[in-house]
């Protein structure tokens, strides 16, 4: 049962950085069309980790839009990839924290 349990668990985390990483693709895939909602959705999901991330995503982000050029008709698919690593990292770090609480809640239950 245990096993179950495990593989249903990896199952959900792996979708859910699946999710995060589809959502910024989609909204990043032509950047003279963003879809403002898939990645705000995207970010949303990735909230916890987020916030104290901000001002790192906003340098890092603003960079890559200004080296690329992407903005006035520049390469895109790089900023494009650095959006998704960014995204994933945040999702996963979301898991390592939702993993540490959950982990203490239960020692003090």
């Amino acid at each position: 049962m245990t096993a179950h349990r495990v593989d249903a668990t990896g199952a959900a985390r792996a979708a859910y950085v699946a999710v995060v990483c589809g959502l910024t693709m989609y909204a990043l895939a032509d950047v003279n069309d963003t879809r403002g909602v898939a990645l705000a959705a995207a970010l949303l999901l990735c909230v916890p980790a987020t916030i104290p991330a901000l001002p790192v995503l906003y340098v890092v982000l603003a960079l890559g839009w200004n080296l690329t050029d992407a903005d006035s008709g520049g390469t895109t698919w790089p900023l494009t990839v650095v959006y998704v690593v960014v995204l994933g990292v945040l999702a996963v770090v979301n898991l390592q924290l939702l993993g540490r609480v959950w982990r203490r809640r239960i020692q003090h239950v």
